[in-house]
């Protein structure tokens, strides 16, 4: 399947509203099936690459979990980001879930819309 990049900015539009919801009401409190749906919706779409994101993560100049690295990098590359991130919570319960509460995911998704 090739990426739709149209419907992937549709999802993080949709997700994006529910963010600044969540933070407009000064708590986030996303049920953890939303996180889940939207992450399987992203993964649908062909968005999370399947790759070494091991080696790729020690071979990059900037900080992966800097949300202020993320306007300079491009398409590509914030694929790579998000699904780093995705696999990570994997292992280390309740990750995405702070990406979201410290503002990096509505950071990440302001960026990626502008590609």
């Amino acid at each position: 399947m090739e990426l739709n990049k149209k419907l992937v900015k549709n999802r993080l539009i949709s997700f994006e509203k529910i963010i600044i919801e969540a933070q407009s009401q000064e708590h986030i409190d996303l049920g953890l099936d939303e996180i889940n749906n939207f992450f399987t919706a992203l993964d649908a779409t062909d968005f999370i690459e399947i790759f070494d994101y091991n080696k790729w993560v020690k071979s990059i100049d900037f900080d992966i979990n800097s949300s202020k690295e993320l306007a300079n990098l491009d398409f590509e590359t914030l694929r790579k980001v998000i699904t780093y991130h995705v696999r990570i919570d994997r292992f280390i319960e309740g990750h995405l879930e702070e990406l979201i509460k410290n503002g990096y995911f509505l950071n990440f998704i302001k960026v990626l819309k502008n590609k």
